[in-house]
């Protein structure tokens, strides 16, 4: 055990698809470090061979984040498990999940989707990266799906889930759902991902520009559903 952990209130936990379980070969391990210090040896040397992706927070920007009810942590409260918990840190994340209050900021997450999707649209018709502006909107996209999916109490943080979740729920044409993983695999090879083939179409991208603009509709309705203007 390293030392830092044990002069720390350190939390180390794991999130994303190991936790899941649908991580494929070439998938990062996403883990959560609190607190500070090195990653205590008992982690690391579990995940040797594979390719850690650390996020890291100290306790009080965790919880202001949980002051919001961050989206974040409502991933981690939905799927992740703990790795590593030094004695002063024991039980300290879990109880902030447990009383995590409802995420407050959906208005702004709208706004800034909404300018994301005009800088990618800006690129039309000749991008000068089009893998790059194919794999943004995928993950534009999948966090439309993520807030959705959270808004209408079903929440889903995987990589295709959430978009399905809200396309069925919100009655757009299934072939938003049905052909979203087609679009993610540009995400996936942006990532690093092995073994995927993806061929970039502008074609693709205009699109797929016009669906988003339909979920982002969608998603409007939503928020204003669940709090008025």
């Amino acid at each position: 055990m390293e030392s830092s952990a044990l002069n720390t209130q350190e939390a180390v936990w794991l999130y994303g698809s190991v936790s899941r379980g649908d991580a494929h070969t070439s998938s990062d391990v996403d883990i959560l470090v609190v607190g500070g210090g090195d990653l205590p040896s008992e982690v690391s040397e579990r995940y040797c061979d594979r390719r850690l992706s650390l996020s890291r927070y100290s306790w009080d920007e965790l919880i202001s984040m949980a002051s919001y009810g961050s989206l974040f942590l409502h991933h981690m409260k939905v799927e992740a498990r703990p790795l590593f918990e030094s004695p002063g840190a024991e039980g300290r994340l879990r109880n902030l999940l447990t009383n995590l209050p409802r995420y407050q900021r959906a208005r702004r997450d709208l706004r800034a989707f909404g300018q994301s999707l005009l800088d990618i649209s800006a690129e039309l018709p000749d991008p000068s990266d089009l893998r790059f502006e194919l794999a943004t909107l995928a993950a534009l996209i999948r966090r439309i799906g993520i807030l959705g999916s959270y808004l209408l109490g079903r929440p889903r943080f995987d990589r295709i889930g959430p978009v399905a979740e809200v396309v069925d729920a919100w009655g757009l044409p299934s072939c938003l759902s049905q052909e979203f993983s087609e679009l993610y695999q540009h995400r996936l090879l942006a990532d690093g991902a092995e073994g995927i083939k993806a061929t970039p179409h502008a074609s693709l991208l205009a699109l797929w520009i016009g669906r988003t603009s339909l979920m982002l509709s969608a998603l409007e309705i939503q928020i204003n559903a669940e709090r008025p203007l």
